[in-house]
């Protein structure tokens, strides 16, 4: 009994002993004792050496990890003295290690961000069922903490990577590590070499942001689009492109046929010339070059195709009606000698009329062109269309026309960009070919070769994994129809690449060209998609209700049956166009330019605009809303002391959770696209398209 006695007090002495030692350590961040360690609550005041004020406020709050998802185990053991061991529960054990690795260190409110990670970190152990993080988990762990939170007790996929210095920088897992081992804890984190760990992190790194650790310390970011998002994106641009390509195509090369050069100074008058006295020469020359391309590239309009199989009395719900007539265009158009079009139309109508299909094949060529042409017909141009044509366009070209004209040219090359991007999930570096590199066979595979008579391929280089050796990779023929239009589009700058009129110089440089004309297109598509101005109209127009006339209640007619406002689809369009919306709030006010004295000021100034009370309503309240009151608070008594770096943080802070377009982003869409589509081995098909990318890329989609 005696001995039970001892023991109870030698263990009540040692909890003593650990809280009084735990209660120093926090003294050396909270010297004037606001915090005690036996509370789940920390609110501790810190001040800047920028700041004018002591009145800011860490709140670190530990109580979460008293919640079973961080218990990964009961209790934790620790040498807290030589000799002397105590038992832990696992939220006292991670006030204790929070201040073994926090309490020589200065404190500010970036202090809850090594909480976070501490919390992520024992919420991955318990969802892993594991006591012990060691380096076969550690590539995982990061590639985790790279694209989640740990959200209501559950990890939630982020829309962006978190900035380095927000999430990692105050989080250090080889010092965490000493700490274990210096105090004889055999769980938590395996003993890592920093260069393992550094390797394991690197990796995790371009799985999932396609860069290096290096790159991630110096700044970069990467931005996800989920399948859900990025499609209407790229249904927004393949629009924007294939309603323009004809004409710009045409536009483009009357006006270099003309002698104009779009890169030349000044020289209004010139081109003012051209759209009035010289008009009518210009609208010949359109006429020409527009009806020279526009059958071959309506062709594979999507509502011409539909149109063309019901007028052969095709079935248009089967996707082999679809291919087939595409094989036939593409062959009248592009390639008539790699497989004979008889050929291509008797197979399909033997492999047919021979199954229970419940349609015949029974129409000769000449009909199906007869066909076609009646249906694609219907877009050529006369010189009167020509002129009214060119009349639609004159308003954006007006003032500092070349200049204009160019940036609409580059629209359409960036959408044509954008959807070959994700037409094909390779990545920027990747698509400096020139048009010779597109090759094409007839296919052999049985399985399909009766409604896909041809395959598609371009050898090429992939710089990051095989160097300048050619690789073949095959691609759709969606894709070579884009590639064959983008090289016309841009042959009046004869530089070298497919895709591009831009003179880059040397070829690495088409990485950051594409990079750009992702991102071009991205600002203006919330406001401009077609689907969320229909979605604008319905709502104007149920407002109105009774008091629509009859046009309006017909229009109200048609957008209810194509979009059910109380289904959950189109509410989530909806709350997605609202957030894109939103969120282009927030980058014009993180763009936005100043003239001062002279100099042009950027977001420093929206910043000292906003401590003086000069800045606007909404931008205050895009401030307020998103950044945290501890931010607040920092820029409200540093003020004009806020240093580059607090600059950059408060961009990053209010960057998170925005969207934003990249050809890394898109390799996730197309990934996503893919695993939704097929079943079986899709992760070998995806890292064959990929080029050796392995699993890890797709660990947390």
């Amino acid at each position: 009994m005696n001995s039970l006695v001892s023991s109870v007090s030698n263990i009540n002495n040692s909890k003593s002993r650990f809280v009084e030692h735990c209660n120093d350590m926090l003294r050396l961040i909270d010297p004037k004792g606001h915090a005690s360690f036996i509370s789940d609550k920390w609110v501790i005041p810190f001040s800047s050496t920028t700041a004018r004020a002591e009145n800011l406020y860490a709140t670190l709050d530990f109580s979460d990890f008293n919640n079973e998802i961080l218990k990964f185990k009961s209790s934790i053991r620790i040498e807290f003295e030589v000799g002397e061991f105590i038992n832990l529960t696992i939220i006292d054990f991670a006030k204790w290690l929070f201040l073994q690795q926090r309490h020589n260190n200065s404190l500010d409110y970036r202090s809850v961000w090594h909480l976070e990670m501490l919390r992520m970190l024992f919420a991955y152990l318990r969802e892993n069922n594991i006591k012990l993080l060691d380096e076969s988990k550690l590539e995982d762990f990061f590639s985790l903490t790279l694209t989640h939170d740990f959200v209501d007790k559950a990890f939630v996929r982020r829309l962006s990577s978190p900035a380095y210095g927000s999430r990692f920088k105050m989080f250090n897992l080889s010092s965490i590590t000493r700490t274990l081992r210096l105090h004889s804890v055999e769980s938590v984190v395996t003993n890592i070499h920093e260069e393992d760990l550094n390797k394991a992190f690197n990796s995790a790194c371009l799985s999932q942001m396609g860069m290096t650790l290096a790159d991630y310390k110096n700044g970069g970011t990467f931005d996800f689009l989920t399948l859900d998002v990025g499609k209407h994106y790229v249904d927004y641009c393949a629009s924007f492109f294939e309603q323009h390509i004809v004409f710009a195509t045409a536009l483009r090369c009357s006006v270099f046929e003309l002698g104009f050069d779009l890169e030349e100074k000044g020289n209004q008058s010139k081109w003012d010339a051209l759209f009035n006295e010289n008009k009518e020469q210009l609208c010949n020359l359109i006429t020409t070059k527009f009806n020279e391309i526009v059958l071959k590239y309506h062709a594979f309009n999507i509502d011409k195709l539909n149109k063309i199989i019901l007028e052969l009395k095709l079935d248009e719900t089967r996707f082999d009606s679809h291919e087939f007539v595409r094989a036939l265009m593409f062959s009248r158009f592009y390639d008539s000698q790699l497989k004979k079009r008889e050929y291509i139309l008797s197979e399909y109508a033997a492999s047919i009329n021979s199954d229970n299909t419940g349609f015949k094949v029974d129409f000769s060529l000449q009909e199906f062109d007869e066909h076609c042409d009646k249906v694609l017909s219907e877009q050529t141009l006369d010189l009167e269309k020509a002129v009214a044509l060119l009349d639609e366009y004159l308003d954006l070209f007006r003032d500092r026309t070349n200049v204009k004209m160019g940036s609409f040219f580059r629209d359409v090359e960036a959408a044509g960009v954008t959807a070959m991007v994700a037409y094909t999930g390779w990545r920027a570096s990747e698509y400096g070919f020139p048009e010779s590199s597109l090759n094409s066979a007839v296919n052999k595979e049985i399985s399909d070769a009766v409604y896909s008579p041809f395959r598609f391929y371009i050898k090429w280089i992939s710089p990051k994994t095989n160097g300048e050796t050619l690789l073949e990779r095959e691609i759709t023929l969606s894709t070579a129809i884009l590639i064959k239009q983008l090289s016309a589009f841009t042959a009046t700058n004869d530089n070298g690449f497919a895709l591009t009129s831009a003179t880059l110089g040397e070829a690495t440089l088409i990485e950051s060209h594409v990079s750009r004309m992702v991102a071009r297109h991205w600002q203006s598509f919330p406001e401009k998609y077609v689907t969320f101005l229909e979605l604008d109209e319905l709502e104007l127009l149920m407002v109105k209700d009774t008091h629509c006339d009859l046009v309006e209640f017909k229009r109200k007619q048609y957008l209810s049956a194509k979009y059910d406002l109380n289904s959950a689809i189109i509410q989530n369009l909806q709350e997605l166009r609202d957030k894109l919306r939103n969120d282009n709030q927030v980058l014009e006010l993180i763009s936005r330019s100043y003239t001062v004295d002279q100099k042009h000021l950027r977001f420093a100034e929206t910043i000292r605009r906003y401590i003086n009370d000069e800045l606007d309503e909404i931008a205050i309240e895009i401030l307020e809303n998103r950044l945290s009151q501890e931010t607040l608070e920092y820029i409200r008594v540093t003020r004009e002391n806020i240093s580059d770096s607090d600059i950059r943080a408060i961009i990053d802070e209010l960057r998170i959770g925005i969207f934003n377009a990249t050809p890394h982003a898109l390799r996730h869409v197309w990934a996503e696209a893919v695993l939704r589509r097929y079943k079986g081995d899709i992760g070998k098909f995806i890292r064959a398209n990929f080029k050796h990318i392995d699993e890890r890329f797709f660990m947390h989609i």
